[in-house]
Parts: structure tokens; sequence; C-alpha cells
């Protein structure tokens, strides 16, 4: 299964991060240094395989733990209506 940002989000680069606007439901979230590599990976359709290796190859995480924190946060990004499913 891949993600990809939904349509309905804007963002824009704040220090450090990146701040994203649900346009739907007009609710702003945060995202971190991590959070903001994944966003930027998911502008394009990308599976959590595809997502946990290339955060895990440039931070100092595990394989295992750093699959389990992304799939947590595309679970929240989705309830949010900030990824959808591709």
């Amino acid at each position: 299964m891949s993600y990809v940002v939904s349509p309905d989000c804007v963002a824009c680069d704040v220090e450090g991060g990146v701040a994203i606007l649900n346009l739907k439901t007009n609710i702003y979230f945060g995202l971190d240094e991590v959070g903001t590599k994944v966003w930027g990976l998911l502008q394009e359709p990308a599976s959590l395989s595809d997502l946990s290796h290339s955060v895990s190859s440039e931070f100092d995480v595990s394989q295992a733990d750093c699959e389990n924190d992304i799939s947590r946060l595309l679970d929240q990004m989705a309830q949010n209506g900030l990824v959808v499913r591709a």
C-alpha cells in the first residue's frame, strides 16, 4: 500500500519543520525534522517500506523502530486528512 499527500493540504517550511494546513478542516499541523522528511517523500506515492528505508538511512534509528514510528505517523496523518492511500 502506498500513501501520498492529500490534495486538500498546503504546506510551508518553518524553522526545521513544516506547517501543514488541511483546507477542508482549516486545522494546522506541524512536523519536526523527521516528519518533514516523510512529508517530502510523500509528494510522490510511497510505501511504508520505502519511507522507513529512506528515513533510517538518513537518521540514527533502526529499520524496525523507524517502520513502527512511520506507521503510527501515517495513521495519524490519514486520520487528519493529510495523506491518502494511493
